[in-house]
């Protein structure tokens, strides 16, 4: 079992780049002009970027006061398929 608590900098970490490039800079408080000359994109584009990338960036955050449990599991087999004539017997019927 793991349990998992990211941080907004490690969450970032987890961004594309364009979104945690976005993102730092409007958390440093840089104006738009200066994402749109770090990534290339048009001046527009950037509210939409950061909206995308705030959402993308509050999923993969988990709450200060909440852990999530990871406990890794085998999924058994859908049904066990007879062997055989077993096999054979259950086809023909």
């Amino acid at each position: 079992m793991y349990n998992i608590r990211m941080d907004r900098q490690t969450a970032l970490l987890e961004l594309a780049t364009a979104h945690a490039v976005a993102l730092r800079l409007h958390d440093a408080g840089a104006a738009d002009d200066a994402v749109v000359q770090a990534l290339g994109i048009p001046e527009t584009a950037v509210p939409g970027l950061l909206r995308i990338a705030e959402a993308k960036l509050a999923a993969a955050l988990v709450p200060a006061d909440r852990t999530l449990t990871y406990a890794p599991t085998l999924a058994p087999c859908a049904r066990e398929q007879p062997v055989g004539r077993a096999w054979w017997g259950a086809v023909r019927n």
